[in-house]
């Protein structure tokens, strides 16, 4: 489960939805917008994506790797 792989991303307060650390920078290498354009601009962006990608801790994507397979 994505709430088990060491790439979920969660805050302190409300652990049960999250993000996958790996679609996050898979997303940001091809779909986020130049440097140039500005940091509120990519700020813009991140806040977008997050929210349209969260994940339950219980969904599986696929990419999903355990805690102990990689300490």
């Amino acid at each position: 489960m994505c709430g088990n792989c060491r790439h979920f991303c969660c805050c302190d307060i409300h652990v049960d939805y999250g993000y996958c650390h790996l679609a996050f920078e898979r997303a940001y290498d091809t779909e986020a917008p130049d440097r140039k354009e500005g940091r509120r601009c990519l700020a813009k962006w991140a806040a977008a994506w997050l929210t349209g990608n969260l994940l339950y801790c219980e969904d599986e994507c696929g990419d999903c790797r355990d805690y102990e397979e990689f300490e």
